[in-house]
């Protein structure tokens, strides 16, 4: 069945006669230098032969496409064998894969020894002395590499010109692929001849058919344009009666064909259904189990994004302190950056947790996918089981319960620097706040004298908010009253120093349009609520020391007489 590499007919010394040898094994010649014999294809017959028996055809069928002969019974039952395959009903031919209805076959008259019928024929003509042309004969159709013989007047008009033997060689073809070659492979396959002669012409869709063959004894596994996995023929066909099994008996466990189902005793009384519907019910088991899978992600992935936030806070943290201590001492700064490392690698731990449990949930969940699109029909009603406990293990506990996370406070501590204290005021139901009437009051927060401040905010035109001190020494202090965001980067800071007296307000601050709000981002629509964070300190370590004896002296004379 290969193709022949170099092919030479045998010449006379004196150059006037050529003759071709009519030995019983042509040699083909391979590109290594080795010499094979081949079964000869002399007989035109043998090129009539049914490509799915190879014997000669019995009532042979022709395909118009490409002229092939078939048995009629063979044909019918490729036929057959193909429509239980594909669904759409569309049929090929085995040989040049074009769309075959059967009743488009031609029916042929068997008759031994004679030539095929040329499917094209150039209308080719040499020129006459007298300048007319005259028509050539038709060229004999060339088969899978076999030329028919000719005439011994041929072979010498053929082989001569000039007066001089002509020898033909061809180059090395590539292998072929089910008796075929690819379209790339036929047009780089280029004869070196010293005399050409026409040859027959090539029809676009069948050469590109031949790129990508497939017959029906394959046994390869395809997938169909609806993702459902099927198997070769030999699959899917009942031991017994070689037809599509298109049922599973619930009482035998098993997969069996129509004939089995209506006419055999041993699934008599027993219960069927389709295994189309076996088959969508267990897929719907198991993608309810991936829904399952989803929400576990998810919820890991909300754990996973507090984390990241609560990172990008103390990195903001850390820049914001660096400025501060830019002028200071250098001992400073890696205190700062030691405080910083630990947060971080106490961050990163969890994190770390948190997205080695995601990549392997995920990883898990995408091999299910794919073996799920891979899993035949038939395979899939016995391991349905399998799927859903390795779905079930891959969540067993809950991502609240396995992973928590524990926040890591912002501020750094500064030995030249005042610390911020620092709290979150969450204001819950903003829009059920009364405009200039209500006015909502946060937890007393301590600074690091030990004085105590609220945060006081209200709905105008603008979210209003200002600090009252509730314990401490009248002076001036450093605040800061940020507005929080998802991202870091679009909060809204106010930072500033003012003169605060005893139980008295300071400043009111106007930090955004109320209309704003809901469109930057800042509130959160599913509890209608905003963060505030405020920070209060004394501006210099000087002043933590003389407002810490200022208290305790009036403390000591309140108290002590």
């Amino acid at each position: 069945m290969g193709d022949c590499v170099g092919r030479a007919a045998n010449h006379k010394s004196n150059g006037t006669t050529t003759s071709i040898l009519h030995s019983a094994s042509p040699q083909i010649v391979l590109p290594n230098g080795v010499i094979l014999n081949r079964r000869p294809k002399s007989d035109t017959a043998a090129l009539n032969e049914c490509l799915l028996c190879w014997n000669q055809p019995q009532d042979p069928s022709r395909c118009p496409n490409c002229a092939r002969q078939y048995c009629l019974q063979c044909i019918t039952k490729w036929f057959g064998a193909k429509r239980a395959q594909t669904p759409d009903g569309g049929i090929d031919c085995p040989n040049c894969h074009a769309k075959l209805p059967l009743e488009n076959l031609v029916q042929c008259a068997a008759a031994n020894g004679t030539e095929l019928d040329a499917v094209g024929k150039q209308a080719g003509s040499g020129p006459l002395e007298n300048g007319r042309n005259k028509p050539k004969p038709p060229q004999p159709i060339i088969c899978n590499g076999v030329h028919p013989e000719t005439t011994s007047k041929e072979r010498k008009s053929a082989n001569q010109s000039n007066g001089r033997p002509t020898v033909t060689f061809e180059e090395a073809k590539p292998t072929r692929r089910n008796g075929y070659r690819s379209k790339q492979a036929a047009e780089s396959a280029k004869a070196t001849v010293v005399e050409k002669q026409p040859s027959p012409p090539i029809d676009d869709e069948a050469s590109l058919s031949r790129s990508s063959p497939v017959t029906a004894s394959s046994p390869e596994r395809v997938v169909r344009e609806d993702d459902s996995p099927t198997a070769g023929v030999s699959d899917n066909l009942c031991p017994t009666h070689a037809l599509p099994m298109l049922f599973f008996c619930l009482s035998c466990n098993g997969c069996i064909c129509e004939t089995c189902a209506l006419h055999d005793d041993t699934h008599a009384e027993h219960t069927f259904k389709k295994i189309t519907t076996m088959y969508d019910s267990k897929v719907e088991k198991i993608r309810h189990e991936f829904g399952g899978i989803r929400e576990y992600l998810a919820d890991v992935g909300t754990v996973l994004r507090a984390i990241e936030q609560n990172i990008d806070w103390v990195r903001a943290s850390k820049a914001r302190k660096l400025q501060e201590l830019s002028q200071l001492l250098h001992t400073e700064a890696e205190n700062i950056e030691r405080q910083i490392q630990g947060k971080l690698t106490l961050l990163q731990r969890q994190k770390d947790s948190v997205a080695g449990e995601i990549a392997r949930v995920t990883g898990a969940y995408r091999r299910l996918e794919s073996e799920l699109k891979a899993c035949p029909k038939p395979e899939l009603l016995f391991k349905d089981g399998d799927f859903l406990q390795r779905c079930a293990r891959l969540i067993e506990t809950p991502a609240s319960k396995s992973f928590r996370h524990e926040h890591v406070p912002v501020d750094l501590d500064c030995e030249f620097v005042p610390e911020f204290r620092s709290e979150v005021f969450v204001i819950k139901n903003y829009h059920a706040i009364e405009p200039m009437e209500e006015c909502r009051t946060s937890d007393v927060l301590r600074d690091v004298v030990g004085f105590g401040w609220r945060l006081h905010i209200w709905k105008s035109d603008h979210l209003s908010v200002t600090l009252i001190m509730t314990d401490g020494v009248i002076g001036r202090y450093e605040y800061c009253i940020e507005l929080m965001h998802e991202d870091p980067a679009k909060a809204i800071r106010l930072t500033q120093i003012d003169h605060f007296e005893l139980h008295q307000t300071g400043p009111v601050h106007d930090l955004i349009e109320n209309e704003q709000l809901e469109v930057e981002g800042f509130l959160n629509p599913e509890d209608d609520s905003l963060q505030i964070k405020f920070s209060v300190r004394p501006p210099t370590i000087v002043m933590v020391s003389r407002y810490q004896q200022e208290f305790i002296d009036r403390f000591m004379k309140d108290n002590i007489k």
